[in-house]
């Protein structure tokens, strides 16, 4: 399924620059990670097979200042 998802993936991405504009497409790509999280999140809920993640207040802030950290990067390229 992870190899598929990602050809699927660099398939969308190519397809996605074809359409619009580079710029865009890049900041779309640059919400990837919450969407990973979001994700992940729901597999660890819903599919008991996932390694459970942990899910305490530390790691939790460590993942949202990972994330803002990589959404400022991402204003600071497009300015």
């Amino acid at each position: 399924i992870s190899m598929a998802s990602g050809v699927f993936g660099s398939i969308s991405f190519a397809y996605a620059l074809t359409l619009g504009k580079a710029s865009l497409t890049a900041v779309v790509i640059g919400v990837q990670p919450l969407i990973v999280i979001v994700l992940g999140l729901i597999f660890v809920r819903f599919i008991s097979e996932v390694k459970k993640e942990e899910l305490n207040k530390k790691a939790l802030l460590l993942k949202g200042v990972s994330f803002t950290l990589m959404i400022v990067g991402l204003v600071i390229l497009e300015i």
